[in-house]
Formats: structure tokens, sequence, C-alpha cells
């Protein structure tokens, strides 16, 4: 029941929502790391001042996802604090994300975004360790009469200039709580956390840090805290940079690292149990853009991934130790935007994960430490386009079948046009 709980509140941890055009960069190869988007704002916030003035919006379907399927689309290019090749699923058919973004300022911009979600933390809905740990949700202790309550979130984004850079910053706020009267029974979690980035060089180099800290509170009816947290916090670096060739080409060289930790303690006493997870990520990549006519765009991506996990758990004078690592050598992405009409814009993409995966369990006294160890790829492929008319822009993740067996009218059959759908408004 601990490691769940810890699960449960990783879950808030590590996670950020996917807004603005999340659509196009991923139907692009899940190219947010090295193509220039206003999705690039959860990566790097100082890339706000690059997008004033905007209403964006971000529809999902459900039927995306199988329920039994966690989908690997969380790589290192989603956000910080993500774990490239951590699975989790989504269960939503609607609306989950609306942001607007104003101008503030006069000569010197001063752009302030802010965000608010549907999208709700649970275990089932977000899970960011490592699928193989086998963690039962439905012995989870905390919240299990009335659940995770609606997380009241909000991501809130500033930008402007410092000198001849630009600077941004980004405000991360997940909050929810319960109580029982008569009685001190309390339970709630809350996650704060800050993101500072820069733009230099021309505007050829971003840069970004950023802070996240976790608390969460677990009484009982006598007011006793059954878990306290133990030193539940994550950072993370990330960086790029825009080397021009030529006319048509463009490197991206990029890296980003990150480092998570979730700790929780049960009693007063030090000998009672304590369960932590760590889990720490370094990647490395050379992005590239490849423009061979007006109205064309090609991008690729190459480099390597390492991740590592460690779940430990202590009491009672014994201990455990369990890990995984997950080293991708190599991943390959590869993306395509192309004008088809003045109103419209055809996106492939693909991404390839060659991955090294190695579970090893805690040896049992007088016995050796056993490993179990993966080799295999991880291939996804992207359909996508872009339609826009005047200020509107709409960006969607088609479902393939749509080529196949044609409009419903026509083939009958009841799947859906799309599957994701970016909304973005230029007030402008």
């Amino acid at each position: 029941m601990k490691k769940l709980l810890i699960l449960t509140l990783a879950l808030s941890l590590m996670a950020t929502a996917s807004f603005a055009t999340y659509t196009r960069v991923l139907t692009m190869g899940d190219a947010n790391m090295f193509v220039p988007d206003e999705h690039n704002i959860w990566l790097f916030p100082s890339t706000i001042v690059d997008y004033p003035e905007l209403v964006l919006a971000e529809y999902w379907n459900a039927n995306l996802y199988d329920e039994d399927y966690y989908y690997y689309y969380t790589k290192a290019s989603e956000g910080p604090g993500f774990m490239p090749g951590m699975g989790f699923h989504y269960s939503w058919d609607g609306f989950t994300n609306m942001g607007v973004h104003l101008n503030f300022g006069n000569e010197t911009p001063f752009i302030v975004g802010l965000y608010f979600t549907e999208l709700e933390y649970t275990p089932e809905e977000f899970i960011q360790v490592d699928p193989y740990w086998d963690f039962d949700f439905d012995d989870l202790e905390l919240f299990e009469d009335y659940g995770i309550l609606p997380n009241k979130r909000v991501d809130a984004f500033v930008g402007t200039y410092l000198g001849e850079n630009k600077f941004g910053a980004h405000l991360q706020l997940v909050s929810s709580s319960q109580a029982e009267e008569p009685g001190d029974a309390k339970e709630g979690l809350m996650v704060l956390g800050l993101d500072l980035g820069l733009t230099m060089m021309e505007n050829k180099m971003d840069i970004a840090a950023g802070f996240k800290m976790l608390s969460f509170t677990d009484k009982d009816s006598d007011g006793d805290e059954e878990i306290k947290n133990d030193g539940s916090m994550g950072f993370h670096l990330d960086g790029r940079y825009f080397n021009e060739r030529s006319e048509k080409i463009t490197l991206v060289p990029h890296a980003n690292l990150a480092y998570n930790k979730l700790g929780l303690k049960s009693g007063e006493e030090e000998s009672d149990g304590k369960l932590s997870i760590t889990q720490m990520m370094f990647a490395a990549g050379v992005g590239m853009h490849y423009k061979p006519a007006t109205g064309i765009l090609a991008v690729g991506d190459f480099g390597i991934i390492y991740n590592s996990e460690k779940a430990k758990e202590e009491g009672g004078g014994d201990s455990m130790e369990d890990k995984i690592s997950d080293f991708n050598l190599p991943y390959f992405k590869a993306g395509l935007e192309a004008v088809v009409f003045d109103w419209l814009d055809l996106r492939m993409g693909g991404t390839s994960y060659w991955h090294m995966w190695t579970y090893t369990a805690d040896a049992e006294e007088g016995e050796e430490e056993g490993k179990y160890k993966q080799n295999y790829v991880d291939t996804e492929f992207y359909l996508g386009a872009g339609f826009h008319w005047g200020n509107l822009y709409l960006d969607t993740y088609t479902n393939p079948q749509l080529l196949t067996d044609g409009f419903n009218f026509i083939s009958g059959q009841q799947s859906n046009m799309n599957w994701m759908v970016s909304m973005k408004y230029k007030m402008f």
C-alpha cells in the first residue's frame, strides 16, 4: 500500500499536462524539443515572448487509448520532469485544456500566460513510473472513500526582455484536499513548481531550469499522521541551440537532465517504514530542419536517452532495493510538414526508440542479485493536418483509418476522424 501512495504522489510531482499546439509537434514525430512552436513554452518558458496574444485549447478523444495499453509518448520533449519511455493512460473525451496569452507591454513586451486543465491527477490517469512496477491501485487506502478530488491546478507564465535576451518564468500549482468532521481526519496533496528560462545569442540558444516540491497530508480521525513526506522533490535542466548551416539545413543539438525523488515514511520512530523512488534521466541528441522548397519542412532527430529508477523500502531493521534502467541507444525521430493548399498543411511523423531495459531485484540473504533484461524497439507513427482560416488554426492528430475506410457516411464505420485537436486563435 505504501508504494501505491508514492505512485499517486509521483503523478503530481512529475506530470506537466500537454497544452498549446501539442498536436502539431506530436504529429511531426514528437518534435517539441527541436521545432519552434507554442508548445515550446512548457520546455523553455522564455519562448512565450514569441507568442503574444493567443487563445489556445485542446480536445482529446478517449477512443485513442485502449484501457490495457500504455501509450508511450511521454518522451524527453514532452516537458520538464517527464521520463523518456514512461507511459501513462488517458481516458478523456472532450476539452482538456485552455490557455490565453496577453501582452501588457508597450515598447517592451510583457507577456502573461494562464492555463487551466480538466485533467486530474489520479493513479489510473497518470503513471510516470515504469509499468513493470507492480502497483495494485485497488488497494490504495489514501483517498479511498472519495478518490482524489479535482485538482485546483493552474499554470502561469510571464515573459519579457532582459537586455537583449528573452526571459520567462512558469509557476505550477496542483492542490486538492478533503477532511471529515467530527474528528481530525484529513487527506490532501499539493505540488508547487517553478521553471525559469532564457533565450540568448540572437534567439539561437534556449536554456531552462526548474524545481518542484511536493507536500501531502494523511491524518487519521485522531489527528495522527499516518504517512509523512520524506524529501519529495525534483529538478531539471534543458538546453538547445539552433545552428543554421545553410538556407536549407539547420542543426539543433539539445540535452535534458532531470532528477526526481518521491519519499514517505510511516510512524514517528526512526525504525518505522520508509519508502522512496528516485529517478534520474539524461537525454542528448541532434535535431535537423531541412527545407528543400518553399512550404516544405522535413525534420529529424537522433540521440540517446538514459533513464534509471530505484525503489527502496526500509523498516524493522531490513531494507530492500530494486532497480530499473532503460537505455535508448539510439532513438530516431522523423517528420514532415508540407503546404497542400493555402488553408491546409499535411503532417506526418514517426519515432523509434531502441530500448536496452534491465530490472535488477535486490538479493535475498545468501543469494545472488537477480536480473531480467529486454532489448526491443518501440515505434510509433503519426498522421496529422493543419487547417488555418485567417487568425484561426486547427491542428489535428488524424485517425489513419480515415484513409482506408473513408468518411462515416461512406463506410458506415463509427471510428473517429481525429484523435486530438488543438485550436489556436491569434488576437493580432
